[in-house]
């Protein structure tokens, strides 16, 4: 591995994540002294104002970070880079390829470091921006609603509240790469890019509508020793991520066919339709076709801290409930919804308000028009369809009692909606390394 005894450059990547949805990093058993709720979120303790704030853990970011990258790269060539999730224990081999290998050849673990050598990149714990630091009542940013845990085999369901990081919350990033390279810092970009383009999330809950975010205010500043004076010059990103590209473009040992979650799988066929195989990223307008409404835990309807909202967990139970009644195929249904060994393919965002007048926080109001994203993720064309035959036409998104239906009202319910698509995005090689 790259020695790191002598000082070359140093890049610095900042910018700011800003949630557009809930996000949730659980705070552990340590979160009693700051927090009453039974599933609290982490909070460091600032000793200026002397008062406990939600952060980001340099270590979750760095997790999602690795993560990430491993699947573009490996998307482009399996060869180039190991998988670091998985059994460690030395000698244990995944699909052919050592866990965490700590070869030269790893681009993976050059930077994120392993066994065989450190790491060239440091995450730091990424804590509220300026804008946020400036409001007066920061526990605004945090949140408690109720989650419904589906019940294991054997294991009866429980309803819990659940605290969570307020949409709209920012947070300033910080990441150093020692003695890097123009490729290296335009890999980490690509990273932290994906959050933009909704194929990766942050903190937990992600299947249910957690942690959608942007990358706003992004730069990448590189930082050397000439002739003994140090010198800070800005690097374009855009330079940076081109020479990323070079070389995720070269040749390399390609597997399209492994539908595998450590790779975007059918990135270089072309599509015969929108929602055909592979990692499609669907935006989606949900119309209110009446009023929507849903008691949340202290909330007249659920909201994500800012207004009113349609949960991405009460979207996704819709469709799971749905698909069962309908008696759909055990397999087909575990490879949307996800079983004990393995997540679930389908990830369901909030669905909020984008209209231009005020709706309060009591309700939704009818014909409201709301934007959701939905990642239908390493998916086939069949299973996406069993998702897309919901879509332009009008269903009831929550159960009878939330929507108001009684014996004797059966027809005045509420909570009708209607999804349709506004855009869809599958993940093609040739666009990606192109764009």
């Amino acid at each position: 591995m790259e020695s790191l005894d002598r000082f070359s450059n140093r890049y610095v990547i900042e910018g700011d994540i800003e949630l557009k949805t809930p996000m949730r990093i659980g705070g552990g058993q340590n979160a009693a002294m700051y927090s009453l709720s039974p599933a609290p979120v982490i909070e460091c303790y600032d000793a200026g104002l002397g008062i406990f704030e939600p952060y980001i853990p340099g270590s979750s970011l760095k997790g999602v970070l690795r993560s990430t990258l491993e699947r573009i790269v490996r998307t482009f060539d399996e060869s180039a880079c190991c998988v670091s999730v998985g059994d460690k224990e030395e000698g244990t081999v995944k699909n052919e390829e050592t866990v965490l290998c700590g070869n030269e050849s790893c681009i993976s673990c050059r930077l994120f470091g392993s066994k065989n050598g450190g790491a060239k990149v440091r995450i730091r714990d990424a804590h509220l921006s300026d804008d946020c630091r400036a409001m007066e009542d920061r526990r605004g940013f945090l949140r408690e609603q109720p989650h419904f845990g589906s019940p294991r085999p054997g294991t009866p369901g429980q309803m819990r509240p659940e605290e969570s990081v307020s949409s709209g919350t920012a947070f300033r990033f910080r990441i150093d790469i020692d003695n890097g390279t123009d490729k290296e810092a335009g890999l980490i970009m690509l990273a932290l890019l994906e959050f933009n383009e909704h194929r990766v999330h942050l903190g937990g809950g992600s299947t249910r509508g957690h942690g959608f975010c942007f990358i706003k205010k992004g730069s990448i500043t590189r930082i050397s020793i000439v002739d003994g004076v140090i010198t800070r010059d800005k690097r374009p990103i855009k330079d940076c991520i081109s020479a990323a590209k070079v070389y995720l473009g070269k040749p390399g040992r390609r597997n399209d066919g492994e539908r595998s979650f450590d790779r975007y799988w059918k990135v270089f066929s072309e599509p015969s339709d929108r929602f055909d195989d592979g990692h499609v990223v669907a935006t989606l307008i949900v119309t209110c076709k009446s009023e929507f409404s849903m008691k949340g835990l202290d909330e007249p309807t659920v909201t994500n801290g800012l207004e009113p909202v349609i949960p991405g967990s009460t979207i996704k139970g819709f469709f799971r409930h749905k698909l069962e009644q309908r008696e759909t195929n055990q397999v087909i249904m575990d490879s949307i919804f996800g079983e004990l060994h393995q997540r679930g393919r389908l990830i369901v965002s909030d669905a909020w308000y984008v209209g231009k007048k005020g709706i309060g926080d009591e309700s939704i109001p009818k014909d409201s028009p709301l934007r959701m994203f939905m990642v239908f993720d390493n998916m086939t064309r069949d299973e996406i369809g069993h998702i897309t035959q919901f879509f332009d036409s009008k269903i009831q998104i929550t159960g009878n009692t939330s929507a108001g239906m009684t014996r004797n009202s059966p027809g005045n319910g509420k909570n009708l909606v209607e999804i349709t698509v506004e855009k869809v995005s599958r993940f093609s090689a040739s666009e990606y390394l192109a764009g």
